[in-house]
């Protein structure tokens, strides 16, 4: 049996390597903190769209309007990043308000996990009920809204919807073993909009009502989000 082809962005590539090739081309094309032309922008967001592990960390549900482009960086993304690992990748998605996300394109030319696939798709089948949060704490707030965690004022492009202190781990892994299931067994279909969705209507319907039943939701910033999950007192 041959190689499946990969197709991203109305491409098709015969190999990885191949898709690699043509990344590391669009990437080298751009001289240090240039936003990528539309046509490469949106394969670039294809790219994350399809094969990114973790594509509504990087194109955020709810917030698709506000995404203004790629930008690329070479040595401003080591003076941001320092050592990260990330860095080298040169790639950032850029929102309204100065944001900007990393992502590795080379993760992406290799491809994703099956589990990471379906809790992909799980988040983002309650994304509107994370989105619906965001909404009424700033309206609620009347626009004035600060961290749960720290107390520091948040603008809405900085603010981040936090599982906590049950985290989303805790309660996908509940759910899977309350239905009788493995991750494993969440299939998934293709979704223009995040990538992945959950291919069962039946089984995302009883994952809605789980969530929206057990879930605690709190507003931190980006970065108090990147690392709660392990703060004192996160149910895992």
């Amino acid at each position: 049996m041959g190689r499946i082809p990969i197709e991203v962005g109305g491409e098709v590539f015969r190999s990885k390597a191949a898709l690699e090739r043509r990344c590391r081309e669009i990437v080298s094309a751009y001289e240090d903190g240039v936003m990528a032309s539309p046509k490469h922008t949106m394969f670039l967001l294809d790219l994350i769209l399809c094969r990114h592990e973790r594509p509504d960390e990087k194109i955020l549900p709810g917030l698709e309007d506000e995404l203004v482009g790629i930008k690329i960086r070479h040595s401003s993304g080591h003076a941001i990043y320092g050592r990260s690992p990330t860095n080298v990748n040169h790639t950032f998605i850029c929102y309204a308000g100065g944001h900007e996300i990393d992502f590795s394109w080379k993760k992406c030319c290799s491809g994703w996990s099956r589990k990471a696939q379906a809790t992909s798709a799980m988040r983002r089948a309650i994304a509107d009920q994370v989105a619906q949060y965001k909404r009424w704490r700033y309206a609620s707030g009347a626009g004035s809204v600060t961290s749960d965690q720290s107390g520091e004022p948040l603008a809405w492009g900085d603010a981040r919807v936090d599982h906590w202190p049950v985290t989303f781990a805790f309660l996908r892994d509940s759910f899977l073993e309350a239905v009788g299931i493995s991750i494993d067994a969440v299939e998934t279909k293709p979704d223009p909009v995040c990538g992945v969705a959950m291919a069962s209507d039946s089984l995302r319907m009883r994952w809605e009502a789980h969530h929206d039943a057990h879930k605690t939701l709190r507003l931190v910033s980006i970065k108090e989000n990147e690392v709660s999950w392990r703060e004192e007192g996160a149910i895992r």
